[in-house]
C-alpha cells in the first residue's frame, strides 16, 4: 500500500500546506502580541492621563482656597474702606 508521502507531488502539497499553516498561526500570534502592546501602551497613556488630570484637580482645588481668602480680604478692605 502507498502512503501519501510516497507521492513527490503530494509529499510536496502537504509539506506547503504545513509551512502555510505555520505561518498562518505563527501571523495570528504576532497579531495577537502587537495588540497586546498597543492595549498596553494605551493603558499607560490612560493611567498617565488619570495621574495628570488628579494633579490638576489638586491644583483647582488649591487655587479655589487662593481666591477664597483674595475674596475675604477684598471684602475687608471694602468694608474699612466704608466706615
Amino acid at each position: 500500500m502507498m502512503s501519501l508521502s510516497d507521492s513527490p507531488m503530494i509529499a510536496g502539497v502537504l509539506k506547503t500546506m504545513a509551512i502555510a499553516a505555520l505561518i498562518g498561526g505563527g501571523g495570528t500570534v504576532l497579531s495577537n502580541k502587537i495588540d497586546n502592546v498597543r492595549q498596553d501602551v494605551q493603558l499607560q497613556q490612560v493611567s498617565e492621563l488619570s495621574e495628570n488630570l488628579t494633579k490638576l484637580n489638586e491644583n483647582v482645588q488649591e487655587t479655589d482656597k487662593n481666591l477664597a481668602v483674595l475674596n475675604e480680604r477684598l471684602r475687608a478692605l471694602g468694608n474699612e474702606q466704608s466706615n
